[in-house]
Formats: C-alpha cells, structure tokens, sequence
C-alpha cells in the first residue's frame, strides 16, 4: 500500500496459516534469495509511479536475487490474504477521506489525543 503502508509477499504456492499470515508451502525448490526490503522498494516505487495507492503485483527472483517486476495491478484480487487487506485498504481508505474531508480539524482517529 502506498505510503509505507501495509505489505505483504508470498510465493504462489504458499499458504495461509491459522493466524491470516503467510508461511512457506514446504517446497522450496527453485526459490532463490529474496531481499524483502529491495522487493518492497520495487513495488511501491512502481506504484507510485503508476499513481496507485493499492496494488499488487508479480515479481521474478532470478538466481542472482535479482527482482524483475513483470505485473503490477491496480485493486488486485488480494485473495491469498483477503481479510488483512480488506481491513488494511479500508483504514487506508477512511484515512485518505478524513484528511480530505476535515483539512485543519482534529481527526476522529486522533480525539481521543485530545
């Protein structure tokens, strides 16, 4: 998400676990490497780029740990994490509508600091 905002990565054949996070399948075989920070660095300078605040993405790791970016996709189906997404894109969502909405008041997230 943009913003430095909620991220997550698998590989394709990983699977949910019972806390909605995501862990390895068990095969490992043909996974190289992977820098989560530079991944992360990638997509959303990409996104940013393409002017999209929610997205996804596809990414090849080349043996070398090289990241291709070969898809990015604005409102992606999020369906391997779909309830953390769903929760993450509406707080981003209502956050971008209270700083539109109440430029210079108190945010109704923050009344309570008041």
């Amino acid at each position: 998400m943009a913003g430095g905002g909620w991220f997550r990565w698998f590989y394709p054949s990983d699977g949910p676990s019972g806390a909605g996070h995501y862990r390895p399948s068990g095969r490992n075989s043909g996974r190289y490497k992977l820098d989560v920070a530079a991944l992360r660095r990638l997509t959303e300078n990409a996104a940013a780029a393409a002017g999209l605040d929610i997205f996804g993405g596809d990414v090849i790791v080349a043996p070398t740990g090289e990241l291709t970016l070969i898809d990015l996709n604005d409102w992606p189906s999020f369906a391997p994490c779909r309830d953390a997404a769903s929760e993450a894109i509406a707080e981003h969502l209502m956050r971008r509508v209270d700083a539109a909405w109440n430029t210079g008041l108190v945010s109704s997230a923050n009344e309570s600091a008041v």
